[in-house]
């Protein structure tokens, strides 16, 4: 999957002089990739695939609603993420530029012009039914079908997606922050994931006989603090898990990181790349009286790993 980035901050100018033929893509912020974000993206990918297309998506590095309103609010995932499940869908390519105060000044139909005729020879359109573009927001739905009726573009307009609510990336933010990652993942399509590279930890859980692959908490979103039944792949393969993110508070060590405990796994971890799937919630972060009981409580957060992946629950797992 190849890569454009657009972005003064990164000295990355990668579109400029870019032109693309024959694309089918897909438009949007895309800041949690649910299941509404990842319909509008599969739509563009068939109908690539069915007329020989190039399937692209084109994104912001960052949040346009915090540049118009400025917030501060956390994308779901990271952009590595974000590229990681793109191509698992069968993106080739991702066109991803930072929202401006001066990109917000061009108008719906420059946009259309330049971005989507020049740069994508665009064949075939996917967006979202609540999809604006250029200054203000004028460019609606509306005037994008009548734009992409005038260049004989195909268009699709994907459904507001609804279970027991619209699915949205406020809610999925809103669930994670309180640790409710299995409700989060419906809304998602799959388990909410950290990735980053194995690090050196303060070899207290080794000491303990509970060794933990470590990792720098990723800038971006986090699940709330505590212990987690997850998941954690290595080298392409998954296996079961227990995780930590944040402190320690019982052994005094306030480095906030995710601490991952593999069940049943022993080998060298250092320097690989880790991926962790947070499938349940099982308590938050405490100070224990001592390490006797640290370790106890660690071995009953074991416990519960255990009884989770040797119950029915793990056919559950296989949707996402």
């Amino acid at each position: 999957m190849k890569v454009y980035i657009q972005d003064a901050e990164q000295n990355r100018f990668d579109m400029e002089g870019l032109q693309l033929k024959n694309t089918s893509a897909a438009l949007g912020t895309f800041d949690a990739m649910h299941v509404g974000h990842t319909a509008i993206i599969r739509r563009a990918v068939q109908d690539a695939k069915e007329n020989g297309r190039i399937p692209v998506v084109s994104l912001f590095l960052n949040l346009p609603a915090n540049v118009v309103s400025h917030k501060n609010t956390e994308q779901v995932y990271t952009f590595e993420e974000k590229c990681r499940i793109l191509e698992e869908i069968g993106v080739e390519v991702v066109l991803a530029e930072r929202f401006t105060e001066a990109y917000m000044q061009k108008s719906y139909v420059d946009f259309f012009q330049e971005y989507l005729l020049n740069k994508l020879d665009a064949k075939f359109l996917s967006v979202g039914f609540n999809y604006h573009f250029g200054q203000g927001g004028q460019g609606d739905v509306k005037r994008l079908a009548a734009l992409c009726e005038k260049h004989d573009i195909t268009l699709y307009v994907q459904p507001c997606v609804q279970f027991e609510e619209v699915v949205s990336s406020t809610h999925i933010r809103e669930l994670l922050l309180a640790g409710e990652v299995d409700r989060a993942a419906k809304y998602l399509g799959r388990y909410f994931t950290l990735s980053g590279e194995v690090i050196h930890g303060n070899g207290q859980g080794h000491k303990f006989g509970f060794p933990t692959a470590n990792m720098e908490i990723p800038s971006g979103l986090v699940p709330r603090f505590g212990v987690y039944i997850s998941q954690a792949n290595i080298d392409g393969t998954w296996y079961p898990s227990v995780t930590n993110i944040g402190e320690k508070p019982t052994v005094k060590k306030n480095r906030k990181n995710v601490e991952t405990h593999l069940l049943d796994f022993s080998g060298d971890l250092y320097g690989k790349e880790i991926t962790v799937r947070f499938i349940k919630f099982i308590r938050g972060i405490q100070k224990f009286q001592g390490i006797d009981e640290l370790i106890a409580q660690v071995e009953r957060d074991k416990k519960s790993g255990y009884e989770f992946f040797a119950g029915t629950q793990m056919e559950m797992k296989k949707c996402f």
